[in-house]
């Protein structure tokens, strides 16, 4: 799959689309076919050095939409075909905030694209 890989080590900042493998669920997950994606600020002030990313060759992108493309061996409520949007934010789960129910407080959060590979890609 053709995806678009943020290199924060070179100078200046270089985006360049690579191919990659097709990413595999696992057996609580789902790989989304991406239809559309839009462009974030978070995705600016990633290229500009101000919003840090987990890895110097990230796929970038945090808001998609599209269809899910397979499924996990013990993902029951989603099925190939189904068109979903992917919620961007990743919280710790493990803090005083997220037990409490209050993720939008949590002390580690992190988005996609950032913590973990991002949306600009065929397939997430």
């Amino acid at each position: 799959m053709k995806a678009a890989v943020y290199d924060v080590k070179k100078d200046p900042p270089e985006l360049n689309i690579k191919e990659l493998p097709y990413p595999e669920p696992g057996d609580n997950e789902v790989t989304v076919k991406i239809k559309y994606i839009g462009v974030n600020p978070i995705d600016y002030w990633i290229s500009g050095g101000r919003y840090p990313i987990s890895s110097p060759n990230r796929i970038v992108g945090s808001e998609a939409y599209g269809t899910i493309d397979s499924v996990g061996k013990d993902v029951e409520e989603l099925s190939e075909g189904d068109m979903v949007s992917i919620y961007p934010w990743i919280f710790c789960g493990e803090c005083s905030f997220c037990r409490a129910g209050q993720q939008n407080l949590c002390v580690d959060v992190g988005i996609v694209g950032g913590k973990v590979d991002g949306l600009y890609a065929e397939y997430a």
